[in-house]
């Protein structure tokens, strides 16, 4: 923007009538409009009638700024369902018709002229956010096919080093003869000399090799990860990430295929320290900074290139690095490369240089796992500044250092050496595999119950003798969480722990299910008081909410209960027996407050139709009024199963009610009819036609 021109334009002044408006005008390259409210010139936006570059002068603050046509006027003021610009509302009728003239041939399809600038605004900034992207990408193309592609040395490197004498050999069922992959031949099985099983070895009888057989798969695929370092150009090295794939076919063929995921730019005399460039996927196919196929850094190789690595880092944050990685590196190490660069300081490189010459090539390996992009190594297994074997692993015993490293053993197999060293306590070669291999810690051990009752030794063989008799598809760590389940249980109920019998049961699933049921049963007990205090206590509040209720249950007792050889009527003495009631059969009864008020008030009774064969289970609940009509009558979720079986007792129970009813029942029946009949024009007023509907079905009137 050229905003000496812009600003030397002289401000034409607005029409001091109108709330708002805009003036205009052109000079030899831009359109410059001078936004007013009342008196008040908020700003200048200019438009480059060209380009369609735009800015914009705010002359209270003298600031300088991109801001389109939308945001200079009352864009925030506008309607939520009507938010574009309207140029009547801004712009007289000459003015219009001159600027449609200026801004015609750009989008002459769009009527109004304002949102005709700022529909071209918008598409400038798309065509420059589309210049930008296409922009990077060249400049990253240019960047990435600085780094060729990996020439035939790395490929038989990979041979070597990653395939060696890796061999197989593909089972043909019809003709039982096996494929050598090393050779090419193919033998009989019976030449092998052994049984031809899949997944076992055998040695080919044509060329002494070491083969492993495959019956099933047409396609043997291995797939590892290789890491390089070399220079780019003098402002940046690179590190690159390949996941290798190794295929062999029915025919003996193999081949090997690189798939680059990432590459970290290392950069030099710059305040960035490196930019990481990730690879896309069939459908983001090409290199970006954004990771769109979620890719990630892995325990890797690292190719022997050491002039390429020490190239690489010189002059890098990562630099201290130079003379470890090509010996790591000539060692053939496994490593997590990417994770150990951001350790970049003598101590960590010289603790990784350390483990790799005392052939502590796992616990390189997953010490380089632990270390965390934002912190580091933070954890307190290895000690990385201690100056010696015993201070660095942090043990005293160097017969403990030297198992560590005969077992090639990890992080897992370290902190139990060292809780040995710390307790002086013996752990065998076979717990140490067990331990590692199934990722049980010394903090699983200490925390758990099962430490308390047996030694690291006698856990192991309890649980494996567990996993083969009782729990055979369940993992050793399944089992153990079986074991400290039973333990904790047991624990609660009681138990005499320090007996063998109960700490180490012969038949850990039958003792589990056992103590299991008994705490279902504790569990139910302390349920079973909880509720009932629960229950009294909301017996109290409505004995105080409804006073002489249960007196009211009492009385009728004797007029309303009776049976005959098929079915019962029973009255309930209290609110326990009522809400219990509808808990079993899942309805309202119970639950709402107002059948305490009827029966207060003498308009309706609750009582309950029990069947004969079973006169303590939860049938039929009934509302019946003083006189013997019944409201309603409801069984489990409001159902009414063999309803029409039931009625002619029902009826047999209303006459009886008849014969019993005192002078002053009639009284309160004759209310309760009142009632009801004003509660239904209630209904009917409301339009409640499903209420209505339901009293009406379950209505059973006294004949």
């Amino acid at each position: 923007m050229k905003w000496t021109e812009i600003l030397r334009a002289p401000v034409i002044p607005a029409d001091a009538k109108r709330t708002k408006q805009i003036t205009f005008q052109t000079t030899e390259n831009y359109l410059i409009l001078d936004v007013w409210r009342g008196e008040n010139n908020t700003c200048r936006h200019a438009i480059n009638l060209k380009t369609w570059e735009y800015g914009t002068y705010f002359p209270d603050t003298g600031i300088k700024q991109a801001t389109n046509i939308n945001s200079c006027t009352d864009n925030y003021e506008r309607n939520y369902w009507d938010y574009r610009l309207k140029e009547k509302e801004w712009l007289t009728p000459e003015q219009i018709k001159e600027l449609d003239i200026l801004t015609r041939e750009k989008k002459d399809w769009v009527k109004d002229v304002l949102q005709r600038i700022e529909r071209m605004e918008k598409d400038y900034n798309a065509e420059k956010r589309q210049q930008a992207r296409n922009s990077k990408e060249e400049r990253i193309r240019r960047l990435m096919s600085k780094c060729p592609n990996p020439g035939k040395a790395v490929y038989d490197w990979i041979t070597e080093q990653m395939v060696g004498d890796l061999q197989y050999a593909f089972y043909d069922k019809q003709k039982k003869t096996c494929h050598c992959t090393a050779c090419g031949g193919d033998f009989q099985e019976e030449a092998a000399g052994v049984p031809v099983k899949h997944r076992k070895q055998i040695t080919c009888p044509l060329c002494g090799h070491l083969l492993t057989v495959d019956k099933k798969a047409d396609i043997i695929s291995v797939t590892d990860w290789l890491t390089m370092i070399h220079n780019v150009d003098e402002k940046q090295g690179v590190e690159r990430h390949f996941k290798v794939t190794v295929e062999w076919d029915r025919t003996g063929t193999r081949t090997t295929d690189l798939d680059e995921h990432i590459r970290l730019m290392m950069l030099r005399n710059t305040k960035d320290i490196m930019k990481i460039y990730y690879y896309g996927s069939l459908y983001w196919a090409g290199w970006s900074t954004g990771n769109n196929s979620n890719r990630r850094w892995h325990s890797a190789y690292l190719y022997p290139d050491t002039e390429g690595i020490q190239a690489g880092l010189h002059g890098t944050a990562y630099e201290a690095w130079t003379d470890v990685f090509p010996k790591l590196a000539q060692m053939g190490i496994k490593a997590h490369y990417n994770g150990l660069m951001v350790e970049s300081n003598k101590e960590f490189t010289g603790i990784a240089e350390y483990m790799a010459k005392g052939r502590f090539y796992r616990l390189l390996n997953e010490l380089s796992l632990c270390i965390t992009y934002w912190g580091g190594y933070s954890g307190s297994t290895i000690d990385v500044s201690g100056e010696n074997a015993e201070e660095i692993l942090q043990i005293e015993d160097k017969q403990l250092i030297n198992r560590l490293r005969q077992a090639d053993g990890g992080m897992c197999m370290l902190r139990w050496l060292q809780w040995s060293d710390i307790n002086n306590r013996k752990l065998s070669e076979q717990y140490l595999s067990w331990a590692e291999k199934n990722k049980i810690e010394p903090d699983n051990y200490l925390r758990s119950e099962a430490g308390k009752y047996l030694t690291p030794e006698q856990l192991m063989n309890y649980i494996n003798r567990q996993k083969k008799e009782s729990y055979p598809s369940r993992t050793i760590a399944g089992v153990w969480d079986q074991y400290e389940d039973y333990l904790s249980m047991a624990k609660e109920l009681g138990k005499h722990m320090d007996d063998a019998m109960v700490y180490r049961p012969r038949e850990l699933k039958r003792r589990h299910d056992e103590v299991n049921a008994e705490m279902e049963l504790r569990r139910e007990e302390i349920q079973r008081k909880r509720d009932a205090r629960e229950a009294e206590r909301q017996a109290q509040e409505m004995r105080e909410k409804y006073p002489g209720y249960e007196d009211i249950l009492s009385e009728i007792s004797a007029k309303f209960e009776y049976q005959n050889d098929s079915y019962c009527i029973l009255v309930p003495k209290n609110f326990m027996e009522i809400t219990a009631e509808g808990m079993a059969l899942h309805h309202c009864v119970g639950n709402t407050e107002r059948y305490f008020d009827r029966i207060v008030s003498r308009e309706t009774y609750i009582c309950f139709l029990r069947q004969q064969s079973s006169p303590d289970k939860p049938f039929y609940t009934i509302e019946v009024e003083p006189g013997g009509t019944i409201r309603q009558h409801r069984g489990a979720y409001d159902e009414e199963p063999g309803i029409e079986e039931i009625k002619p007792f029902l009826r047999e129970w209303q006459k009886v009610i008849r014969k019993r009813m005192s002078k002053q029942d009639h009284e309160f029946a004759a209310q309760s009819e009142i009632l009801r009949q004003k509660n239904i024009e209630e209904l009917k007023a409301k339009n409640n036609t499903v209420v209505l509907k339901g009293l009406a079905e379950d209505l059973m009137e006294v004949i």
